[in-house]
């Protein structure tokens, strides 16, 4: 996926750097790195089972200390009515 990620930002002539963190200090890494004046961090999450919305330690920390934008990826769906219900909880729903 970084290779991608590389390929694609090569293409539009876009300077990026990429890391693989491990867990134990990856969000004081992730926010020194953001120190550094970058323009969007890009983070692959997976949803924690629960009635909350909850990505985990690493993506609550990353949230919580960096200044720049971050996009959260994830290849899991939710179910329908998981969808429906997190509409309603973040106001952006109909019902």
């Amino acid at each position: 996926m970084l290779k991608d990620i590389v390929a694609l930002a090569d293409r539009y002539g876009v300077e990026i750097e990429t890391a693989i963190r491990s867990k134990a200090a990856a969000a004081d890494a992730i926010a020194r790195q953001a120190g550094r004046n970058v323009a969007l961090i890009v983070m692959g999450v997976a949803r924690r089972p629960g009635e909350e919305l909850i990505f985990g330690e690493t993506t609550s920390g990353v949230l919580q200390r960096c200044p720049c934008p971050v996009m959260l990826i994830s290849d899991a769906r939710l179910r329908r009515d998981d969808e429906e219900r997190e509409a309603l909880r973040s106001g952006t729903g109909t019902g």
